[in-house]
């Protein structure tokens, strides 16, 4: 699905041109107001988080599908998407119902950071060592690696 924008909202066509999602999230950022806001999101997993990054998903009609007051939520990527309840927490990975599908156990520091499934695994840095989990979140590489990237096919 491709973005427009329509009198300062956002919409969605498919590829035909055939709108989607008619223009109803707010092209503003940092506002809450309506739908939320969407300065550029892409839908993933068929749903588009539209806050600024505090875990609001809508669906592709625009129906808000996830909605669990998290303080961070990202992008969906193999079905689960990186997400924190409160501010100094842990992360953890939901599942496209808003369920954490692995538990929030992973700390955020400057040594210490998560990023999403891509190629069946997602990069975990622990104490500035990077390894990899897969999707029940274990570790099938330990953070051993001093820099490190994603998997891609």
């Amino acid at each position: 699905m491709f973005r427009f924008i329509k009198d300062n909202k956002v919409g969605y066509i498919d590829a035909s041109g055939n709108v989607v999602m008619p223009p109803k999230l707010l092209y503003e950022h940092g506002s809450h107001e309506g739908f939320g806001n969407n300065s550029g999101g892409e839908f993933h997993d068929g749903l588009l988080e539209i806050g600024a990054s505090d875990g609001i998903y809508v669906d592709k009609v625009g129906k808000e599908i996830i909605n669990k007051k998290f303080y961070r939520g990202w992008d969906f990527s193999e079905g689960l998407a990186a997400a924190m309840q409160n501010e100094g927490g842990k992360w953890g990975f939901i599942n496209t119902k808003g369920e954490f599908a692995l538990s929030p156990r992973f700390t955020s520091s400057a040594t210490d950071y998560i990023h999403s499934f891509e190629g069946g695994f997602a990069l975990i840095e622990v104490g500035g060592r990077y390894g990899y989990i897969d999707h029940t979140g274990e570790f099938v590489i330990a953070p051993r690696f001093l820099m490190a990237h994603s998997f891609h096919d």
